[in-house]
């Protein structure tokens, strides 16, 4: 066969052997090429059945280098496993992290590897790396930086400069918490790698937090949630039926958005929902009110590095019941959720609410930043005002074994700063309480004369 001459279409297809990496089909010559075997690389193309053998090799052999170029500056850019950067993937698939968060996470950590690693070195914001995205493969890089030996020094230098006060003497907090968010994405990054050894100690435990002003109440008046949840009608059907059966739940049930999604990804692989929902269906509302209906949820992860206590057993109110209710019976809502969704159709409804209360008369109500952690916030307040407070040493109110463990806080300074108020230290007694509260609580209209607490600032993950 002359591999300068096209091959008649008469004798198709052409007799074995054939070129390497080439097969005749009932079309034509198809050419493949792959370089490596890990992740490889590939291309391939189709030519005419009378192309020339020559011209099929020629091909081959120029794709096959260019593919090799390529591979080799791909495997370049690539860091090893054991540096920091190269340790991202591994942390985002094992982090169990929702996808809201996880793409945080690897927008935080991949800003950490492009700082330069050398003490006293310039300090990049995010827009300088957009203006000038080579910096990220700057071969000395934060991210090359071997994973168990960080410089705790340059790591505390990189939050001092990156989130420095505009004006300290005027406002010391300025970005105070966005400092600490970028070191706790480290700190999850570490926690994660050093989880199967039981000696290690996280090195970000050296990297301080940032003080911060004082947490603002972040509480509504209950009367206004029960409003806003009714001024939440969606027109998208099943789907918008799944959000507003997560947004009751998440009302009435001390439960994270995490945890409810964990709860129903477990129904919807299989799991029976009566195993972890305790109803009673023909109990009394009576009988609710003192705790018959109780509700299985795995304990919170936040605040906890070591192993996890068993799930939490908690007892739900009247309102709790009908909106777990709602979820057992709303197939769509099982599974993990992003609450993007909830936010904009919580902000519609607050947009609604608040022009209802101003025609009846109610000003001084802002809704504007209320997001679906306002509705926890709410019903925990709710708790601490439906429950008596105890001193500390100091005198002042702090949350009791109660409160905390029906909010699956880790310790009673995270309760400290949701609720700024302690109650009974059994959990059933608290919601008893809670109940008893909220059906007075709720039979009151609002009027001019109450005073709401006004939403100043949003509220903690």
């Amino acid at each position: 066969m002359n591999p300068t001459i096209a091959q008649p279409v008469a004798t198709w297809p052409p007799p074995k052997p054939w070129p390497e990496n080439c097969t005749a089909d009932a079309y034509g010559w198809y050419v493949r090429v792959k370089v490596g075997s890990k992740d490889p690389l590939k291309d391939q193309e189709r030519f005419p059945k009378d192309t020339p053998i020559a011209k099929l090799e020629e091909w081959r052999e120029t794709t096959r280098a260019r593919l090799t170029a390529a591979r080799a500056q791909r495997d370049a850019r690539t860091p090893p496993a054991a540096t920091i950067e190269g340790g991202i993937a591994a942390y985002l698939a094992d982090g169990e992290l929702t996808t809201a968060t996880a793409k945080v996470r690897n927008q935080q950590l991949r800003w950490w590897c492009a700082q330069p690693a050398a003490l006293n070195a310039p300090v990049y914001a995010m827009v300088d790396l957009a203006k000038r995205p080579e910096l990220r493969q700057s071969p000395t890089r934060l991210g090359l930086v071997a994973r168990a030996t960080p410089d705790l020094k340059r790591l505390r230098q990189i939050l001092a400069h990156a989130f420095a006060a505009t004006h300290e003497d005027r406002n010391p907090y300025e970005f105070a918490e966005t400092s600490n968010k970028y070191r706790t994405a480290l700190v999850h990054y570490y926690t994660i790698h050093l989880r199967d050894l039981p000696e290690a100690v996280n090195p970000m435990a050296k990297v301080p937090t940032r003080a911060t002003q004082s947490a603002k109440p972040s509480g509504l008046d209950m009367r206004l949630v029960a409003e806003t949840l009714t001024l939440c009608p969606s027109r998208f059907g099943r789907d918008g039926e799944a959000s507003l059966a997560r947004l009751d739940a998440l009302a009435w049930v001390h439960i994270t958005p995490v945890q409810l999604g964990r709860l129903t990804r477990a129904w919807k692989e299989g799991r029976n929902p009566a195993e972890d929902f305790h109803d009673v269906p023909e109990a009394s509302r009576e009988e609710i009110i003192a705790g018959a209906i109780t509700l299985q949820i795995e304990p919170r992860r936040k605040g906890r590095s070591k192993k996890r206590p068993p799930p939490n057993v908690i007892p739900l109110t009247p309102w709790g019941v009908a909106a777990m209710r709602r979820i057992v019976a709303c197939r769509a809502a099982w599974g993990m959720f992003s609450c993007s969704s909830l936010n904009k159709i919580l902000t519609r409804a607050c947009e609604r609410e608040m022009l209802a209360l101003r025609k009846r008369g109610i000003t001084g109500v802002d809704l504007a930043a209320v997001t679906v952690y306002h509705l926890k916030h709410s019903l925990a307040t709710a708790a601490q005002l439906a429950n008596p407070g105890i001193l500390d040493k100091k005198g002042a109110i702090q949350a009791s074994e109660g409160l905390v463990s029906l909010l699956q806080h880790a310790h009673g300074n995270i309760t400290k700063v949701y609720t700024q108020a302690a109650v009974d230290p059994l959990a059933r007694f608290v919601s008893m309480q809670t109940a008893r509260f909220l059906e007075a609580l709720l039979a009151t209209p609002l009027t001019r004369a109450d005073r709401m607490l006004k939403i100043v600032g949003g509220g903690g993950q």
